[in-house]
């Protein structure tokens, strides 16, 4: 699914929202190292923890809509692009998943 699909992402959409690896750990109740482990794919999260990165995503204005192919697209309000550019002073940038 989207979401599943989208944790190898998980440091691009950190930094969307202008947070290190360290702070949305902290956001979603995992270690710095987790969140690592996660994004390289050297972990299988459990449920518990799919649903609460999901639920962090979904309070920012972040959605996952799954796609026929398997894929997935990532919904972002332009008000969350501002909020992470603002936050971060870098341009903002989305990469697309198939």
């Amino acid at each position: 699914g989207g979401v599943r699909g989208g944790l190898g992402g998980l440091h691009l959409l950190g930094e969307l929202l202008g947070l290190s690896q360290d702070q949305f750990a902290r956001r979603i109740g995992l270690t710095q190292k987790s969140v690592h482990r996660i994004e390289q794919g050297t972990v299988e999260p459990k449920l518990q923890t799919i649903l609460k990165i999901q639920r962090f995503w979904t309070e920012q204005g972040i959605a996952f809509e799954d796609l026929r192919s398997g894929g997935f697209r990532l919904a972002v309000g332009s008000d969350v692009l501002l909020r992470g550019r603002e936050a971060s002073d870098a341009p903002a940038a989305l990469t697309a998943i198939d």
